[in-house]
């Protein structure tokens, strides 16, 4: 991760990914906390640099956004007003691709699982178009486990484990789109929920990113 000042340095990165920058997050840790909370100094200290990077910098934005999917009354129009709102200049709302996402579909087992497992099921899932892990043939999954841990023969105690979690969801995101976005700095949060889903599918197709801890809430 690295800071503002760093990214200044380095002219040639023009590109940007935002992770939940809208309406529906403002409120929460803004208004309803007055400018007094944890959430609130970061998500506007983050949007804040954000927008300016954006403003200055950016020729080309891929922002992810929850809607209707996720349980939020969000549409793209709010989110586009939003960021006019904090201060985004009309003439580069057009350099902006807003892109709805859903909502918590790696969340169930990001806290309980490995990353290196939790990657591994990933690449299975998309190679062999699956949406629910609990589509995943159990002899595999053994097999992912075990290929993916110090002790293989741990591997049956885990499936037991993994099994009965809320089941790991791939969500309706374009690949494609997000691999020409490779090497481009990311930003939003929230840090350890949305963003880092976002980050993970990343490190499961070998898409680069760089994490500028300014832009970050």
């Amino acid at each position: 991760m690295i800071s503002l000042k760093q990214y200044i340095a380095e002219a040639d990165a023009r590109s940007l990914i935002v992770v939940d920058i809208q309406p529906a997050y403002y409120p929460v840790s803004h208004k309803v906390l007055k400018g007094g909370g944890y959430l609130s100094r970061t998500y506007v200290h983050a949007a804040d640099n954000i927008i300016d990077f954006i403003n200055t910098r950016a020729d080309r934005v891929l922002a992810y956004f929850n809607g209707s999917d996720s349980g939020l009354e969000d549409t793209i129009k709010d989110v586009q007003d939003h960021y006019l709102e904090m201060g985004l200049d009309p003439n580069k709302l057009d350099t902006i691709n807003f892109q709805e996402k859903s909502y918590a579909f790696l969340r169930n087992w990001m806290d309980e699982v490995p990353l290196r497992i939790i990657i591994a099921v990933i690449r299975y899932m998309v190679q062999h178009r699956l949406s629910y892990s609990l589509e995943l043939p159990e002899d595999v999954l053994i097999e992912i486990i075990g290929s993916s841990t110090k002790y293989p023969a741990h591997a049956y105690n885990e499936v037991e484990r993994i099994l009965s979690l809320d089941p790991l969801i791939i969500p309706d995101i374009d690949l494609g789109l997000l691999q020409q976005f490779s090497n481009a700095y990311i930003s939003g949060g929230a840090k350890h929920e949305c963003l880092k889903e976002i980050t993970i599918m990343m490190n499961a197709f070998n898409i680069k990113y760089t994490l500028v801890k300014d832009f970050i809430y």
